[in-house]
């Protein structure tokens, strides 16, 4: 029972934490182009609704807009688990969200982003300032990949991007493929002071990215 509290509560919190990205969103001045704040604004509002369970698989839901109500805008996302440390604590749980938005502008220009919503304990939104830099790291083969992530103090989602201004992620595009060819993506976030470590599962991303495509009419004629 206490399992299933914590996943509920966990999915409520990491919803409620996209759809309050939003007023940081608009500070930054890291996002700047009309692409780029279309991309990142999709990606920051959510519906708040919960799940019976936490599920590792991919899914599909709308973007809501400033009165809660869904739009015809899409979105994926995934609920993951894994551990965190840092100065007051080793090996703790710890829930992320990972919310995934391609944009199907224009088929010669990738444009997406990939957001992180921390959960220490799985129920904490983890906390920072605007002072705080993160770094992402991912394994794909033999090969480690770092990047510095956009980040929405005091406890805003953690991106990457890719947009048609010029913004440009090496890690995002390896990600995509990844997880297109059915692997898992480990991944590790730090900072000065913590460390938080997890897997991308691929499960469900197939059928979810093609839900994306039939959805906005990627690739159809009619």
């Amino acid at each position: 029972m206490k399992k299933f509290i914590l996943s509920v509560l966990s999915m409520a919190l990491i919803f409620c934490m996209i759809g309050c990205d939003k007023a940081e969103q608009k500070e930054t001045t890291e996002v700047t182009t009309t692409t780029t704040e279309a991309t990142t604004e999709a990606t920051t509002e959510a519906t708040t609704e919960t799940t019976t369970e936490t599920k590792p698989s991919w899914g599909v839901n709308n973007v809501v807009d400033d009165f809660g109500d869904p739009t015809d805008d899409l979105y994926m996302y995934c609920i993951v688990s894994g551990h965190f440390s840092n100065t007051a604590t080793t090996n703790e749980d710890l829930t992320v969200g990972v919310i995934f938005i391609p944009l199907f502008a224009d088929p010669d220009d990738f444009s997406a982003t990939f957001k992180f919503n921390l959960l220490e304990y799985n129920d904490h939104p983890a906390t920072y300032t605007k002072d705080e830099e993160f770094i992402l790291k991912v394994k794909i083969g033999d090969e480690i990949y770092e990047e510095k992530l956009n980040s929405f103090p005091p406890n805003g989602s953690l991106c990457i991007f890719n947009a048609l201004s010029g913004l440009h992620s090496e890690i995002l595009p390896k990600i995509v493929d990844e997880l297109g060819n059915g692997n898992v993506v480990r991944c590790i976030i730090e900072s000065k002071s913590s460390k938080y470590e997890f897997e991308i599962n691929s499960d469900g991303w197939q059928e979810a990215m093609e839900e994306m495509k039939k959805h906005y009419w990627v690739g159809q004629t009619d």
